[in-house]
């Protein structure tokens, strides 16, 4: 439970942990439907800008 705490949970707060598991799916070639690309691509695009705007940027040091 200390491992999930204490490094699992951090990782879940940054923006780099869900760029890379995207990347990773994609790495495993992720099937989808020819059909439902762009459907696909929109739903894509709308949860990173979801995520873009909500997401608390760090100050640069």
């Amino acid at each position: 439970m200390n491992f999930v705490r204490d490094y699992i949970l951090p990782r879940l707060k940054e923006r780099s942990t869900y760029v890379g598991l995207v990347a990773l799916a994609t790495a495993f070639g992720i099937a989808v439907d020819p059909a439902y690309v762009d459907v696909a691509l929109a739903v894509g695009a709308a949860i990173g800008g979801v995520i873009g705007i909500v997401w608390k940027d760090t100050p640069a040091a």
